[in-house]
Parts: C-alpha cells; structure tokens; sequence
C-alpha cells in the first residue's frame, strides 16, 4: 500500500468507463463518512503510475478536495494487469461498451490479436468480435444512444452493427427509429427485418411510428397464427372427409373384379377387418349423432348405421 498524489497518476483508460451519477453519489457519500476504504489499483509506468481500476474513487476523492490517494501496485506488466483486472470484473460490472473499449484499448496499445483476446480472456471469438464491433462499426451518435439506454447493446451488437458495416447511413436511420421507444431485443428484431426487406410504405411507418408498426406487425402475427390453428369442430370435419375418403376409396377397391376373388378367398380374414372397421364407427355413432341432432341409436336412417 502507498500513498500517491493525484498528479502521479495517469488516467490513460479513463475513457474506457462509463460514468455512473448514481453510484458515484453513492460513493462520494460513503468516502466522505468513511474515507478510502479500498486502494485503487495502479501499474509502474516510468515516473508516473497508470490507474488500472479506481476512477470513480478518484473523481470522488477529487471532490472531497483530498490531496492524495491511497493505491496497490501489481508487479506485472500493464498488458497482464488490464487482463487480470478485467477477467476479475468482465461478467460483474462493466458494459458490453465498456468491454469493447478495452478490447479495442488493448488491440490498438499493445498489438493484441483477437485470436489472442479470446485465449487469454477465456471468451469465444465470435464474443471478442462482437464487442469490437460493437465500437468499432457503430458511428458515434448510435454509440451516444447505447450509453445513453435508448438503444440495448445487445440489440445494437445483433443488428445495428451488420447494418453498419454494410450501410452506415441506415443503420444511422433504424437507431433513430428505435430510440423512439424502449424496446427489447425482439422488438428490435422485428424492426429490422422490416426495415432490411419491407418496402418505402413500410420503412416510412416504422421511421415515423414504430410503436404502430409495431402493433401492426403484432396484430399481422396473431392472425396468421389464429389462421393455423383450427378450432375443436374443424379439426372433426377434417378427420371425417378423411373417413369418407378412405370409405370411397374403399368401395372402388372392392368392386374391382381381381380384388373380390381375393376378398371372397380370405372371407375369414376380411370379415375380421369390417368388424373391427364397424366397431370403430359404433363409437362414433352416438356423440356425432346426439350432438350433431342427427342420428340416433338405433335409427336405421342413420348413414352410420348403413354403413
């Protein structure tokens, strides 16, 4: 532990935090009543010492008007301690905005290639990719939207950054269009795809109204799904064309000349069959018959009785 005075510190990844107002409140009333509580932590870097983790204490202390700060040393070098310090931290605290800055922070200063970031991050290279993407690809005024919660990064990673990398312009236009609302990551999805295939009616009301287009697009789907599923009754009717059907086909069968010598030289084996075929039908007879007002038991009217 050491005591440094602020003006021995570099703040060099201070653009790699976002600023919080909320939790720094919190902090500037807890070191106030308490005093630094936790050092920050720095790496040697010539004379002076680069802050690694410990800004929002800074700032605060700063405020207070205290002269110095109470800080760690790790004796590694400043490529291994951002690594340690953002394994510790990656999946607690930090956006994804602010783990792309740092990826980008450690490509752009140390030369590191994101085969490399995956390995020593323990993170997939598709993840590496996406948070390099995330502010690497996107122009600045759709970043501003991401820090500022109008835009999700994850709805940002998944369809702002392709779009940008292929047409900054409209990528420009969808995030406007989003920001209009607080939407989820689906919603999101589902104004991209309109955006990406629709025609200029479509992407004129998703620009414009995309709450509306929105209700529209929902109200489009629960149609089509109601249209897909059929109701109890219909789901009856089908299955009795198919009978009828299959009774059709049936009766052409038995009259065919070739099929009727087969059917009289193996009586025993089809007297079997149609008795099993008209047991099937007895137990049809009465729910359909009662219910549809039609046949009754015993009604030799009754077209299953015929049968």
């Amino acid at each position: 532990m050491m005591t440094l005075e602020f003006h021995q510190l570099e703040l060099r990844y201070e653009a790699l935090r976002r600023a919080d107002q909320k939790k720094e409140k919190r902090l500037l009333g807890s070191l106030a009543e308490y005093g630094q509580q936790a050092p920050v932590i720095r790496g040697e870097r010539d004379d002076h010492y680069a802050l690694l983790d410990g800004y929002k204490r800074v700032r605060a202390l700063k405020k207070l008007a205290v002269d110095t700060v109470q800080a760690v040393q790790w004796e590694l070098t400043e490529t291994e301690a951002l690594l340690l310090d953002r394994t510790v931290r990656m999946d607690q605290e930090d956006s994804a905005l602010e783990q792309g800055w740092f990826l980008r922070a450690l490509v752009d200063n140390f030369g590191l290639s994101s085969n490399e970031l995956s390995r020593r991050l323990d993170k997939s290279l598709s993840w590496v990719s996406r948070r390099l993407g995330l502010v690497s690809a996107l122009p600045d005024e759709v970043i501003e939207l991401v820090i500022s919660g109008k835009v999700c990064a994850h709805a940002a990673e998944r369809f702002l950054v392709p779009l940008a990398r292929a047409k900054k312009a409209e990528c420009l236009i969808l995030a406007g269009a989003i920001a209009k609302e607080k939407l989820s990551t689906r919603q999101v999805a589902v104004l991209h795809r309109g955006f990406v295939t629709g025609s200029d009616a479509t992407r004129t009301l998703l620009i414009e109204t995309p709450a509306l287009y929105l209700q529209v697009e929902a109200e489009a789907q629960k149609a089509a799904q109601k249209k897909k599923t059929k109701s109890p009754l219909e789901l009856v009717l089908d299955e009795l064309n198919i009978v009828a059907a299959v009774c059709g086909r049936l009766d052409r069968r038995l009259h065919d000349p070739l099929m009727l010598l087969h059917t009289i030289r193996n009586e025993g084996s089809v007297r079997e069959a149609f008795a099993l075929a008209k047991a099937a039908f007895a137990k049809l007879e009465r729910p359909l018959g009662e219910g549809g007002g039609g046949a009754r038991p015993g009604n030799t009217n009754s077209d299953f009785a015929a049968a």
